[in-house]
């Protein structure tokens, strides 16, 4: 046909339950929804393109649970977070960035619960602000 493809339809397979799975293919991406049957709202998405694979999900939570590590790799990592960020380890954290570093906030605390706070470096430190308090509560 001249090198002009067919266009494929939408194939849906019903799941036990409440689901079914439903591939749609396109000219730009080809996507699979995971949708309610009851709802007909897309849980789950992947898009396939020339681009590369996204993933969206719907839903109040997502959790990703690995037994050993979890790896999160790419050129450029964005973490955002509409209302609140939390970080929380129950062993050590280690923080390392071959560039600079900058934190920017309203206000900020850093409280060690047990032991020293150390801070050094290589060249000078500067405190600056309209007071500096020490050995103040």
């Amino acid at each position: 046909m001249d090198g002009l493809k067919t266009p494929v339809a939408q194939t849906t397979l019903a799941l036990a339950g409440a689901h079914q799975i439903v591939l749609t293919p396109g000219a730009a991406s080809d996507e699979l929804h995971i949708r309610s049957t009851r709802t007909g709202q897309a849980l789950l998405t992947l898009s396939v393109s020339a681009d590369g694979v996204s993933v969206r999900v719907a839903g109040a939570s997502v959790i990703i649970e690995a037994a050993e590590m979890l790896r999160l790799q790419a050129r450029q990592l964005v973490l955002s977070a509409l209302q609140e960020l939390v970080v929380e380890s129950g062993g050590t954290a280690d923080l390392r960035i071959a560039g600079d570093l900058t934190m920017a906030a309203a206000a900020q605390s850093l409280i060690a619960t047990e032991g020293d706070v150390s801070l050094r470096a290589n060249d000078d430190v500067r405190l600056d602000g309209e007071r500096i308090r020490l050995n103040c509560d």
